[in-house]
């Protein structure tokens, strides 16, 4: 037989703190002051999960449709495509994010590159490996992303063509480049 159920909040009353707009915290303080006992914002939180009264948890598949590593799942590059996709759904972005996710868009373009993903790259791996450049004209149409720079193509797959090559050399130096110019946005934002 399970333990007698800890006096709290019922459905009803969670579902109207929640409208209210209360904390976990704020409303775990309000049981506790209601009902006489101890209350944390970690019973709340369980409470809220059993009455299915969580946030749904919003996902940018489309602009990242790649089922990516945890280990891989904090890169930058990642966040702008999810932040591309934020901006296309009129989402708020802040002015640095915004701004990013805009240069990589018009970048992609100008120089011809979609963003591919490697899941077999190591844990620590650079985000160059993890989340290549690739060159658009290397990758068959039918794996290209028909809104955002994006190739659901296996990158390791993807060969230089030896008539391709000078255009490759400058299409990879110019994304050093960018690579460059994000990395020192990122640092830029981190300091402020």
């Amino acid at each position: 037989m399970a333990p007698p159920r800890k006096p709290g909040p019922d459905n009803g009353e969670l579902r109207a703190w929640r409208e209210e707009g209360l904390t976990h915290q704020q409303m775990a303080d309000r049981a506790a002051e209601k009902y006489r006992v101890p209350w944390n914002a970690n019973l709340i939180a369980q409470r809220l999960h059993q009455a299915g009264l969580t946030k749904e948890i919003v996902r940018f598949a489309e602009a990242a449709p790649w089922k990516v590593r945890n280990a891989h799942s904090r890169h930058y590059r990642l966040q702008q495509l999810r932040d591309l996709e934020k901006l296309d759904r009129g989402l708020p972005l802040d002015d640095m994010r915004t701004k990013r996710a805009t240069k990589l868009l018009r970048e992609s373009e100008r120089l011809g590159f979609v963003i591919a993903y490697n899941p077999a790259a190591a844990d620590d791996a650079p985000v160059e490996e993890v989340f290549p450049f690739v060159d658009r004209t290397e990758v068959p149409p039918e794996y290209l992303h028909p809104k955002y720079p994006i190739s659901t193509y296996d990158p390791t797959k993807i060969r230089v063509r030896g008539e391709a090559r000078m255009g490759r050399e400058r299409i990879e130096a110019e994304i050093r480049r960018l690579e460059r110019q994000l990395a020192a946005d990122e640092r830029q934002e981190g300091q402020q």
